[in-house]
């Protein structure tokens, strides 16, 4: 459907459902557990996006609010196969003085990336992701 701005999105779409579905590679999928700090102190709400180096690879994400306290778990049925992976860390506001009341700000969202790659292995890995904001 050449010029058709919906129809054109299949292909893309596509591509990217079956790389987060693992079906482009044979490997199998492995836990990750770990914590995130920003700045020295734990990510209060946001997530962590493990983006591989290998693009047949899936990408695997862990979302975090302030009652993990900076921990994140991702089970092995959706995250990352073995291999290098760079890490972003998307922070989704500084300000959470007032959490109960809902009245936090999405103006400061922030996405930050871990310096270097990260090594991830068969099995279940642990990984500890400290970044610094600009």
């Amino acid at each position: 459907a050449p010029g058709d701005p919906e129809l054109s999105q299949w292909q893309p779409l596509l591509l990217a459902w079956l790389r987060r579905s693992a079906l482009l590679t044979d490997l199998s999928r492995t836990a990750v557990a770990g914590d995130v700090t920003v700045d020295g102190a734990p990510l209060y709400w946001g997530w962590v996006t493990f983006v591989p180096e290998d693009r047949s690879l899936p990408v695997a994400v862990a979302y975090l609010d302030w009652r993990a306290g900076g921990s994140f778990e991702i089970p092995a049925e959706s995250g990352p196969c073995p291999g290098r992976y760079r890490v972003e860390v998307h922070r989704v506001s500084k300000d959470f003085s007032q959490k109960q009341a809902g009245a936090y700000s999405m103006d400061d969202a922030e996405r930050l990336v871990h310096e270097g790659p990260v090594e991830i292995g068969p099995g279940s890995n642990t990984v500890r992701i400290a970044v610094t904001s600009p």
